[in-house]
């Protein structure tokens, strides 16, 4: 049976055939057929919109990460005006600054190798098996010797010929060294040398960002400094940084350019002759992707060659390696060669 609807003409009076039923049924079946692909295409548009989100935050923290890492190890062993005849052998990672036995320095990077879990406790909430990097240098800004705070690490160094010898610095706390005294170029005992504050920065991953009251499970870089006289609270850094190992570029010919890389130096005694660090970090999303299965392989340094994420939750989120390369400035460029 077939059913038409009409209308009247305003004008002639004339009836006007309409739609049928049938045709204005089809009209929606149409119309909501267009509705659904328009609605999959705003979907999947927005899907994709997110996962680009989460993948440009990644690289960007990726690239961040090794940035920071980068800029503190070109800096290493920076001590001023003084060109050190060599180093001390570095303490654990979270022990306080010892005075160096004249005429060396602290060690610019590294630590005692044979550290145990407690020599780690200024590091909360440290994420097992990634590693841990240690910068030891001075304060690119000075300050007036009479401005040092009682209690807080400095080092002095002395410009002045006239100065002894046996003391071309002074390290340490205004207690320790009886006051910095040590002159400058004009030799002037009444304007002594500048100081510069002694830093440590213990950069390490942490099992999450925000982790009190409860724990947010993402995997972040932290640092822990040492200034003025103590280590400070952890500081997050950047999200996402699941894993980080370094390759340390040893010198054994004395010209300060690497000759072999390990990820670790053999011996405590090997740390003075690092000359390059590779840095290598693993970043990944901050959001999981529902249904993504991250079954590939990565080159996370010398210490994961080849990685692979463990099976579960973890391999839901999208990951990339990153890896740079960096000449330590300060100890490499004393032992060139003109």
């Amino acid at each position: 049976m077939r059913i038409k609807y009409f209308r009247v003409h305003a004008a002639s009076g004339a009836c006007v055939a309409g739609f049928s039923l049938i045709e204005l049924m089809i009209a929606m079946a149409i119309g909501l057929f267009l509705m659904l692909g328009l609605t999959t295409l705003l979907v999947n548009t927005s899907a994709s919109h997110t996962e680009m989100q989460k993948s440009s935050a990644q690289i960007e923290n990726g690239r961040y990460a090794t940035q920071i890492l980068s800029e503190d190890l070109r800096l290493a062993g920076y001590f001023g005006d003084y060109a050190p005849m060599g180093y001390d052998l570095p303490e654990k990672p979270c022990a306080v600054a010892v005075e160096p036995v004249s005429p060396n320095m602290p060690s610019p990077v590294g630590y005692d190798l044979t550290a145990v879990a407690s020599d780690f406790s200024c590091m909360s909430n440290l994420l097992a098996g990634t590693g841990v990097l240690v910068v030891r240098r001075a304060q690119t800004v000075s300050a007036a010797a009479a401005a040092a705070v009682a209690g807080t690490t400095y080092v002095q160094v002395s410009q002045c010929n006239s100065d002894s010898t046996a003391t071309p610095f002074k390290f340490g706390t205004i207690a320790s060294t009886g006051g910095f005294n040590l002159r400058t170029l004009a030799c002037d005992s009444t304007t002594p040398a500048v100081v510069r504050k002694f830093v440590i920065h213990v950069y390490y991953i942490s099992t999450c960002n925000a982790c009190t009251p409860s724990s947010d499970g993402i995997p972040t870089l932290k640092m822990v400094e040492y200034v003025d006289g103590a280590f400070q609270a952890p500081v997050a850094l950047v999200e996402g940084i699941e894993d980080m190992q370094f390759d340390y570029g040893i010198d054994t010919t004395g010209d300060g350019s690497p000759d072999a890389y390990f990820a670790a130096p053999a011996a405590a005694v090997d740390w003075a002759d690092v000359m390059a660090v590779r840095v290598n970090v693993l970043a990944r999303n901050i959001d999981s992707t529902a249904g993504y299965d991250d079954s590939k392989t990565y080159a996370v340094g010398l210490a994961k060659p080849t990685y692979t994420v463990p099976t579960g939750v973890a391999r839901t989120y999208k990951r990339h390696a990153y890896s740079t390369l960096v000449r330590l400035e300060n100890p490499s460029g004393r032992r060139e060669v003109p």
